[in-house]
This record gives C-alpha cells, sequence and structure tokens, in this order.
C-alpha cells in the first residue's frame, strides 16, 4: 500500500464491529470526527466501487476511498444511521406500494 494511502487510512480510528459483521467495522476520522463504515473485501469488488465514487446517487452512501492492500481492499463509505432493509423485511414483510419506486 502506498505510503499516502496508509497515512489517509490511519486516519480513522475503529470503534467496533457494525451488525456482528467481523469484516464490517464502525470507524471515526481523527480529525473530521466524522462517523464512516470501513469495509474490508476481496479485490474483485474494486470496479464497483469506483464506478460509485464517480457516479454520486443520494440513495446510495457515499464512498469516501477506497485503498489497495494485495489480493484485499479497504473501503471506507459514509455511515447512515437507521435500520437496513434487510431487518425490516425480517420483521415484517413491506407492501408492495411500500417498496416501489417511482
Amino acid at each position: 500500500m502506498e505510503l499516502s494511502k496508509e497515512y489517509m487510512l490511519s486516519q480513522y480510528q475503529e470503534l467496533g464491529i457494525l451488525n456482528g459483521n467481523n469484516s464490517v467495522r464502525l470507524v471515526r476520522h481523527s480529525i473530521t470526527g466524522r462517523i464512516a463504515v470501513k469495509k474490508c473485501m476481496k479485490i474483485e469488488q474494486k470496479p464497483v466501487y469506483e464506478f460509485l465514487m464517480v457516479h454520486k446517487n443520494k440513495y446510495i452512501p457515499q464512498i469516501y476511498g477506497y485503498f489497495e492492500n494485495g489480493d484485499q481492499m479497504i473501503v471506507i463509505e459514509e455511515y447512515i444511521e437507521g435500520r437496513n432493509l434487510e431487518d425490516i423485511l425480517c420483521e415484517q414483510r413491506m407492501p408492495v406500494e411500500e417498496g416501489s419506486v417511482s
């Protein structure tokens, strides 16, 4: 990993595991105080995150950066507080009207 990317990544302090998934952690930027999500994944996902960094969308968490580390990749993305769709669907069936996109 490049020294500059290593430095950028070192600015995030790990706060803990998110949703019981050891490869997804909640982090805080040491300078801005901004809370974010740090994901560790296989490098094969790189094209997806390259696309998401360029094509921002208000319905998708913003990608702050990604860092290659051999055959692994570390992604830092926006943390959105609240419940996720998977949890909602496990609790109850969502009416078709509520799930449709206008």
